[in-house]
């Protein structure tokens, strides 16, 4: 809204400043990712987020998947995994970790290399449980 009334009253020769244009080049989007993102939104709309806390000690007993639609997932929870015991599901869309937002680029081998290094962190004290948000399907 302002830069449509910045551009009319530049127009009219009440303002002088430079109106910048904005688009997809601006915004600097390539045309995968906003594919990505799209796809991501598309498979995040029939699903609410769910928090899990899973302790900084011992293997979690999971999996993860790519979607190849910009979304990691649980591939394989063990039933008798700490995962399972918590409450997450093969198929959970995995949305964010620690608070930080699980992005398009991610994969699964970087979300592996960013949980052992926050257990790592916190394996001496501090803390016993590292934060993990999924998006669930909606029944």
């Amino acid at each position: 809204i302002i830069l449509k009334y910045s551009k009319m009253l530049k127009k009219r020769g009440y303002c002088q400043v430079l109106v910048p244009e904005i688009g997809a080049e601006t915004l600097k989007f390539k045309p995968t990712s906003a594919a990505l993102e799209h796809s991501r939104m598309a498979k995040f709309a029939d699903c609410r987020p769910v928090k899990f806390h899973l302790p900084i000690k011992g293997s979690w007993g999971m999996q993860v998947g790519d979607t190849k639609h910009g979304v990691l997932y649980c591939n394989n929870v063990d039933s008798c995994g700490i995962a399972f015991k918590t409450g997450l599901r093969e198929g959970d869309y995995i949305f964010q970790f620690e608070g930080k937002t699980i992005g398009i680029e991610e994969t699964p081998a970087k979300f592996l290399k960013r949980v052992v290094d926050v257990k790592e962190m916190w394996a001496n004290g501090g803390r016993a449980q590292v934060e993990l948000c999924i998006m669930r399907k909606k029944k």
